[in-house]
């Protein structure tokens, strides 16, 4: 459980950097749901996350991506267009 905080913790205090929340196997899909959820939040990015959610619902390369997927491929789209 401590673990699974320090992880949470440092990933949430990084905000320029690839934020790594594909292929953690500390957390399960609920947590990794919650992180992106707060990730978004908390950098005021929900316009954008749901515009990119929305896109990627009419693309044929994202048919077959269960949810999660398709939020973590959405968050790190926004996450790079925002530091660019």
């Amino acid at each position: 459980m401590l673990k699974q905080s320090i992880v949470k913790a440092s990933v949430l205090k990084t905000t320029k950097k690839h934020i790594g929340v594909r292929g953690d196997n500390v957390m399960n899909r609920e947590d990794r749901f919650m992180l992106i959820y707060t990730l978004v939040e908390t950098h005021k990015l929900r316009n954008q996350f749901d515009a990119q959610v929305a896109k990627m619902r009419t693309q044929s390369k994202h048919r077959f991506k269960d949810m999660l997927e398709v939020w973590e491929y959405a968050y790190d789209k926004v996450r790079d267009n925002q530091h660019r």
